[in-house]
């Protein structure tokens, strides 16, 4: 059984029949959202199919977390003037683009188009707005009843102990907008913080618009507001004693909830992309960024083939060739773990596609013209097209690449009659590159020459390389008749 059905099944085994199942997941938009956040996105995206594959109704949030603090500029930022905006909740910040309302909201709107582009359909919530609408402050006014419980359970796992006049409270200041307080104190119900700007308040917790959990207290308090069933999270918070251990603890000993299924996802890493991202420069791998090269279903297909908690490498380097081979081989399978995931990922009905490393052959041979391309194919292969162009312009190691001559500037002065011998051997159709191969070898062994010598020649001959396809099989795709006039023209 493939994971993402036997995880929907224990989420009805632990919940029970529910008319409404609630899977949760959330990001903080604190910059680009990268290609490896996906992971969190594709698992609450795969196990709401699931869930609705058997007929069970689905909501599927997602939470962005917008009320978190902008505590470090982002070095592609650095010269945006944005240091005024420290310590204030990412929905103060301004769009460095100056294309959106807010910094927070230029990157949600970003990673929703990406979404978008792939199918996902999200409901998407605010937690900033969910805040400042007071929406929980009931729920902060129960958490700040239970401080003395919540201590507790946070130094469960502490070695440095919570003082006694901790409170599990963070407050943005009514005048500059900023965390950095001073005081926070906590008494009758009410609230008194004095913030670093000299500004002081006293102020009712249900009547407060600027209060905020925190995170390890957020978490198992949205749990219970959305009635959340399951939700994914990455390995650092998955640690033991680490922020998942506590929020279940949370759930289940403050809220008096049962703490939804859980999955830890694993890391996603990039192979071969040559210095061209880097997060240190701000240049993030994005779910846009792999759609140059893959298609939403083989990202899918990536995807729902590892267990979430198993990790990966996107492949932007050679092996692109073989994620494409792969791809091919899987729509073949028919056994019933295949089977599941073509269901779940929508490939019943998939058609095999061009195989890669053919179609960048072919368009390296005819200069990229597409009219030439297409006219090989009897289907529409648009996207195909432009996908393998990119990868050749961007990704493509320098040994893969070649440009076929159009006017010969080498001339052949070894081995003459082998190569005009060569040349009328062209003159004569072949079945397959299997025989044109065992033809070539023959002609070689003939003249008693070096095998490793003769194709390197001949790959000079064509694209002045030493080397390049498979030579029996190039030869055809290039057309004898293109090979024996630049053989002749050498001659």
């Amino acid at each position: 059984m493939h994971w993402s059905n036997f995880t929907a099944k224990k989420i009805i085994q632990e919940k029970g029949e529910k008319d409404l199942y609630t899977i949760a997941t959330g990001i903080t938009p604190s910059g680009f959202v990268h290609f490896g956040n996906f992971r969190e996105v594709v698992t609450g995206f795969f196990i709401s199919e699931s869930l609705k594959n058997i007929k069970k109704n689905v909501r599927f949030i997602f939470s962005w977390d917008d009320y978190d603090t902008f505590r470090k500029i982002p070095v592609q930022f650095e010269e945006k003037n944005l240091e005024p905006y420290l310590y204030q909740p990412i929905t103060k910040v301004p769009d460095p683009f100056g294309q959106s309302t807010s910094y927070a909201h230029f990157f949600k709107q970003e990673f929703e188009k990406e979404l978008d582009l792939v199918g996902v359909t999200i409901e998407s919530i605010s937690q900033s707005e969910m805040y400042q609408k007071k929406t929980y402050n009931k729920d902060i006014l129960e958490v700040l009843e239970k401080k003395e419980l919540l201590r507790e359970i946070l130094n469960r796992y502490r070695t440095e102990k919570l003082p006694e006049q901790w409170l599990p409270l963070n407050a943005y200041c009514s005048v500059c907008s900023k965390d950095k307080l001073t005081t926070l104190e906590y008494s009758n119900k009410k609230v008194h913080y004095i913030c670093s700007c000299g500004n002081e308040v006293t102020e009712n917790v249900l009547d407060s618009s600027s209060l905020k959990l925190p995170w390890r207290i957020d978490w198992p308090m949205r749990w219970r507001y959305e009635k959340v069933d399951f939700e994914a999270a990455g390995k650092d918070h998955s640690s033991q004693g680490g922020s998942f251990d506590t929020a279940k603890l949370i759930s289940k000993e403050v809220f008096n909830y049962t703490p939804p299924t859980y999955l830890q996802y694993d890391f996603v890493s990039y192979k071969g992309l040559g210095g061209k991202m880097s997060s240190s420069k701000g240049n993030l791998v994005r779910l846009k960024d792999v759609l140059e090269i893959y298609s939403s279903e083989i990202i899918f297909w990536i995807f729902a083939s590892y267990k979430p908690n198993v990790d990966f490498s996107i492949c932007f380097d050679i092996d692109v060739i073989k994620t494409y081979e792969n791809f091919n081989q899987f729509l073949d399978k028919t056994d019933d773990l295949f089977l599941e995931i073509k269901k779940l990922v929508h490939l019943s009905d998939q058609k095999k596609l061009p195989s890669f490393r053919h179609f960048c052959n072919l368009l390296q041979i005819h200069n990229k013209d597409q009219k030439i391309i297409q006219g090989f194919y009897d289907h529409d292969i648009s996207d195909f097209f432009h996908r393998a162009c990119f990868w050749l312009e961007n990704y493509a190691p320098e040994d893969f690449l070649f440009q076929l001559k159009t006017v010969q500037n080498i001339k052949i002065d070894q081995d003459f009659e082998f190569f005009k011998k060569f040349s009328l051997l062209l003159s004569h159709s072949f079945e397959s590159d299997t025989s044109l191969h065992e033809a070539i070898y023959a002609l070689i062994h003939e003249y008693s020459l070096n095998p490793k010598d003769v194709f390197q020649k001949i790959y000079q001959l064509m694209i002045d390389k030493n080397h390049g396809p498979k030579l029996a099989h190039f030869i055809l795709e290039i057309g004898q008749d293109k090979v024996k006039a630049l053989i002749d023209q050498a001659l």
